[in-house]
């Protein structure tokens, strides 16, 4: 009789692929169908699996290929760029998406690859988010960045011996900005300088562990079992390669530290200067943290510092350097106003002097904009009911985002976009213009850091081209196309200049 037939006929193995056949199917029925983004253009297969986005991801112009083949498609200026995901091309979206009161939160699927759960960064709860942002803040103002200008300043002198000390060879003044922000910010939150600027031709191998770790980051994306093995892996990567074996080395010198300070916080009293563990391991009742965070938690805080607080500036002064070494007119102008505002080359000029050169601040301000800071989508989802952006109805539970290039590289809102253009920032205009600028994102997650970063950023600029003179040496524009793997990773020669000490 009918019903005393199974269900299915096969048994074992092959029941198991019936099982799975009939999961695939049903997945690509509801996906492409019947899901709740069904109807906004995009390619198929993004539609169908997350792996399509993964595939793409490092390609940095993939996305801006994607809306132009869909742009002119309704619902507007939004594609789909994953079975869940929304990016948008309007400049319009990035302050509906990522501003003050927006109740968009970060999307824990994407942001779990960084292995970074428990820190400022990677914290998905907006509550627990303002809490530790609350507490760790001070330590980022402006007074506080003012009170301890010196520890930077100490940094990029040594910078400047270092490279005057190498004179007679080609600089690679990218690995030379990358170590002094990565020694600005360990001597700055830590008090413990990793001192890699000192190391032969600044190629220290924990720098190099780094750039080679964050290309890890989307495997870890596209195939979460490698967070749980990565672990079981770290002795045998230690063995096999040095530059990931010197990274794992410093994360335990950290370890060691939070572990020394946990068991004995009055070891507190013994660095040089506050540090961010003065603000994380004190109770702060008013502020929302009523219990010390867990080992893990400052953890992932000190590696969210180590990556966040190291890259974007090197980047934007590498691009930066080039871009006005490359132009003897602009070149000309900002050292002359350097001269001019900084005579005694013997002498010092402090953040506060130079920012207000208009010119150096002009220089910086296109620094940032054509370097981007983070190149890769920040995908916060909608919630709890839907949301108009751009003028488009996403549904609630939809990940949406934009990237920073589709604001800094808009030629509807910057004339000339890939080109330098200090003056552009000295422009009657120019106060609409920083309404676009994102390097740091905008909102209640935007960088905490972005005060330090300014105050290095003016530093290092101003003092490189005020005491050091410098000539390009086979270095094009062409060397800064990149991968996209949330910060930019240059695929050409690294930037290389000529350089003598200036005497006057």
């Amino acid at each position: 009789m009918l019903n005393e037939l199974p269900l299915f006929a096969s048994s074992g193995p092959i029941l198991l692929v019936e099982l799975l056949l009939i999961y695939i199917g049903s997945l690509v029925v509801y996906r492409l169908l019947l899901h709740p983004l069904r109807n906004f253009p995009g390619d198929k297969l993004a539609a169908l699996t997350e792996w399509h986005w993964d595939y793409h991801a490092s390609e940095a112009d993939y996305l801006e290929r994607v809306h132009n083949k869909y742009g002119a498609v309704l619902p507007g200026p939004v594609a789909r760029i994953g079975p869940n995901s929304l990016h948008f091309s309007d400049p319009k979206a990035y302050s509906e998406i990522y501003a003050v009161g927006s109740k968009f939160t970060k999307d824990p699927d994407y942001y779990a690859a960084f292995d970074e759960a428990e820190s400022s960064f990677g914290l998905t709860d907006p509550v627990s988010a303002k809490v530790r942002r609350d507490v760790i803040s001070p330590l980022f103002s402006r007074r506080a960045i003012m009170k301890l200008e010196t520890v930077i300043q100490d940094n990029i002198d040594i910078l400047i011996s270092q490279i005057i000390s190498q004179k007679d060879r080609p600089i690679d003044l990218y690995y030379a900005f990358r170590s002094t922000t990565l020694d600005i910010i360990t001597s700055y939150c830590f008090a413990q300088s990793w001192s890699t600027l000192t190391y032969p031709f600044f190629q220290h191998p924990l720098l190099l562990g780094m750039e080679a770790a964050l290309p890890i980051v989307w495997y870890l994306h596209a195939f979460p079992v490698l967070r749980w093995l990565l672990p079981l892996m770290e002795p045998l990567v230690a063995r096999t390669n040095p530059n990931m074996k010197a990274f794992l080395q410093v994360r335990m010198r950290m370890e060691s530290q939070i572990d020394e300070l946990l068991k004995d916080p009055g070891l507190l009293d013994r660095a040089d200067h506050e540090i961010v563990y003065h603000h994380l391991l004190t109770l702060q009742p008013s502020k929302g943290q009523h219990q010390i965070p867990s080992r893990t938690s400052l953890w992932h805080e000190s590696i969210n510092f180590i990556f966040a607080g190291s890259d974007t500036v090197a980047k934007a002064t590498s691009m930066g350097t080039f871009h006005v070494l490359n132009n003897k007119r602009i070149s000309a102008i900002l050292i002359q106003e350097l001269q001019q505002a900084w005579p005694d080359i013997d002498g010092k000029m402090g953040y506060e002097a130079l920012e207000k050169l208009p010119y150096l601040t002009a220089v910086i301000k296109e620094s940032l904009r054509i370097s981007l800071g983070a190149v890769s989508p920040m995908p916060r989802i909608v919630g709890p009911s839907s949301a108009i952006i751009a003028g488009v109805n996403v549904p609630s539970g939809a990940s949406v985002s934009i990237c920073t290039s589709f604001l800094h590289h808009n030629e509807n809102i910057f004339h000339d976009p890939m080109t330098f253009i200090p003056e552009r920032w000295l422009e009657p205009n120019s106060r609409e213009l920083d309404n676009y600028m994102v390097s740091f994102s905008r909102g209640p997650r935007s960088c905490i850091g972005i005060n330090l970063a300014w105050c290095e950023l003016y530093l290092i600029f101003g003092n490189i081209f005020r005491r050091l003179d410098m000539q390009l040496y086979e270095t094009s524009v062409d060397d800064f196309r990149y991968k996209a793997y949330f910060q930019p990773i240059f695929t050409g020669r690294h930037l290389q200049a000529l350089i003598k000490e200036r005497n006057t």
